[in-house]
């Protein structure tokens, strides 16, 4: 439709020249002056092609508008969609059950350190939530703090050592590094390798005082 409007328009503006063209050749005539009607012949000619350029570039000067205006629709449009996916992963709840697994490995036959390899095995695939690694954070500090971290339940060790594995596998800077020395602690004491009063946990203790410094 829009091409029709605009040979219209380009005949519409032909056909006035061309009226233009006849009425100043007879006047040219009556002058008789060559030089002067060729020159004006050429500049008329130029004038036309002019025109039919300008208005035959015009749709595609409006369709590159409207393809970058589409362009940047479609780049908001994607911007929104990775948001909202973030923040429904901020507050989703997992599925998965994690209680449930932990006592499961609790009552097998197992090592302690087969038991402590089946949670960190189930760690590697665990998939938490940011809501999930808040609270996990959350927890081992307040049990750490609470000075019996270590006097607790075999089922209570696996519980910690799940939670700081996590909390050590999606954080960083000082709750990283306390999550880890909080790990490293549960992990040794509870195989039987460190006693809750060696060298070991006192060291490991004063790096986690020192990262909660930092947290608070």
């Amino acid at each position: 439709m829009s091409f029709l409007i605009i040979i219209l328009v380009l005949a519409i503006v032909i056909s006035l020249l061309l009226g233009s063209i006849t009425l100043i050749l007879s006047l040219l005539r009556k002058k008789k002056n060559k030089v002067t009607k060729r020159y004006f012949l050429i500049a008329i000619v130029a004038f036309i092609i002019l025109i039919g350029v300008s208005i035959a570039s015009s749709p595609d000067d409006n369709n590159s508008t409207n393809e970058k205006t589409e362009v940047k629709q479609e780049k908001s449009i994607e911007k929104t969609s990775d948001e909202n996916i973030k923040q429904e992963k901020k507050n989703e709840v997992t599925s998965v059950d994690w209680k449930k697994e932990i006592n499961n490995i609790v009552k097998t036959d197992k090592t302690p350190t087969e038991k402590f390899d089946a949670v960190e095995e189930f760690v590697s695939t665990y998939p938490a939530s940011e809501k999930e690694i808040e609270g996990f954070a959350e927890d081992i500090i307040k049990k750490y703090q609470s000075g019996n971290y270590l006097d607790i339940s075999e089922k209570e060790y696996l519980t910690q050592i799940f939670k700081s594995s996590v909390v050590e596998k999606n954080s960083s800077e000082d709750m990283k590094e306390f999550a880890f020395d909080y790990w490293q602690v549960q992990k040794y004491v509870y195989r039987g390798a460190e006693k809750p009063n060696s060298q070991f946990v006192e060291s490991n203790e004063y790096q986690m005082n020192k990262s909660l410094q930092s947290i608070k």
